[in-house]
């Protein structure tokens, strides 16, 4: 016989499958309107979201959870970029008022980013809707891990409504983190890129150490339509940027590849430009000799480079002229993302003669080993050159054996 929970299921996927139809991306926003909040009908419930968290029509998930008349929506809860996305990168976010439905947005990037007993106070389920990019050290996952275990010590549910990863579910790749280097830029024990939607990261999380003292009621709402081969301009879905850096889904690609020059501050990578991390570039660079260094030291399979002169927009350097190379790719599969950095760094020091790496400020070199995850790379680069590639063919390694590892928590095909 058919268990009653087995035949739930089986009028839930009917009921979704018959509401939004076939053939499309819907995402886990899509599933749960479709079938009237029927997880949390009748809960008291707080939604972490932001901007870029809309349904597959651009209804903001926000709006969707202020109208539903069978759940009680109790708070919102910001994280870094705020509700609405503005706030630029490391600002703090304050708590205020959503001014649609009076309720409390509380500030999960402020003084505290764990919810608070407070902050909870009330909830029966906390439900997390963010787009994320699919890097370790974007700390949209920081904030949902912490809100996990803020939800377990409090005996309250947790729902994570799926989305896409923008740079797909195959891609792996980059250095680990080495728990001494724990922070909100590095929360979890898996590569740079991880390969995971928000949603299986959440099973994944929940089963490994990181919430290993507090077993969690977790619960996935999943996307219909979506496989891990996808990238974001084969769901048919609108991109709305993550954060003002996050312009397009192939920023995504971008922060990998040249996120880390930022956090050494010595070399531009198109922040406070027109062109953010698409461009890497210093006043009066020889490009061509550039180029040929780059080339020298490592073959880029699937990015292409090119000459491009530029300015700063904003900052304290507003007006200054820039020369560099843009990046475009040809092969967005083939390409090795994070290891355009390391490559791009010992190729300047070979032209100009400086090491861009040593001549950063003490924290941004503290900066740099947390987004990298330990001191192991900015040690190559400045003290063993030569054995770039074989960290390259470690982190290899790595990536092949946490894809064994995650193994058990896809929740969907390629």
């Amino acid at each position: 016989m058919r268990t009653a929970r087995g035949l739930l299921l089986i009028c839930f996927t009917w009921l979704v499958q018959t509401v939004l139809g076939f053939g499309r991306v819907y995402l886990g926003i899509d599933v749960l309107v479709a079938n009237d909040f029927l997880p949390i009908r009748g809960k008291r419930v707080g939604l972490i979201t932001h901007a870029a968290a809309v349904d597959h029509r651009g209804v903001p998930t926000a709006e969707h959870f202020r109208r539903a008349r069978s759940i009680k929506l109790v708070a919102f809860y910001a994280p870094e970029h705020g509700i609405d996305g503005k706030a630029p990168a490391g600002h703090y976010v304050p708590h205020r008022i959503d001014q649609h439905s009076g309720l409390p947005v509380y500030s999960l990037y402020g003084p505290t980013r764990k919810p608070t007993p407070d902050m909870l106070r009330g909830i029966d389920v906390l439900v997390f809707d963010m787009q994320d990019i699919g890097a370790r050290s974007y700390t949209f996952i920081s904030t949902m891990g912490l809100a996990m275990r803020a939800a377990s010590e409090n005996g309250i549910e947790f729902m994570v409504l799926d989305r896409p990863n923008p740079l797909g579910g195959l891609r792996v790749e980059g250095p680990p983190l080495d728990p001494a280097y724990r922070s909100f830029v590095g929360q979890y024990e898996i590569p740079y890129v991880y390969g995971l939607t928000i949603g299986e990261l959440a099973f994944y999380l929940n089963e490994t150490s990181w919430m290993a003292q507090h077993p969690l009621r977790l619960h996935v709402v999943k996307m219909r339509g979506w496989r891990r081969s996808m990238l974001w301009e084969d769901t048919g879905l609108r991109w709305i940027p993550t954060s003002p850096n996050i312009p397009e889904s192939r920023s995504a690609f971008d922060y990998v590849a040249t996120g880390w020059l930022g956090e050494l501050g010595t070399v531009n990578n198109g922040i406070f430009t027109d062109y953010p991390f698409q461009v890497v570039g210093l006043p009066n660079l020889d490009c061509q000799a550039f180029l040929r260094a780059i080339y020298k030291r490592h073959p880029l399979h699937g990015i292409q480079l090119s000459k491009i002169n530029y300015m700063i927009t904003k900052g304290r350097f507003t007006g200054q002229t820039y020369t560099g190379v843009r990046l475009r790719y040809t092969d967005l599969h083939r390409a090795r993302l994070t290891e355009f950095s390391p490559v791009v760094l010992l190729a300047l020091r070979d032209i100009t003669g400086k090491d861009f790496v040593t001549s950063a400020t003490a924290h941004k070199l503290e900066m740099f080993d947390k987004v990298t995850g330990s001191s192991t790379l900015r040690n190559v680069l400045v003290k063993s050159p030569q054995k770039l590639n074989q960290l390259f063919l470690q982190w290899e390694k790595y990536a092949e054996e946490f894809q064994v590892k995650r193994q058990q928590f896809l929740l969907y095909p390629e």
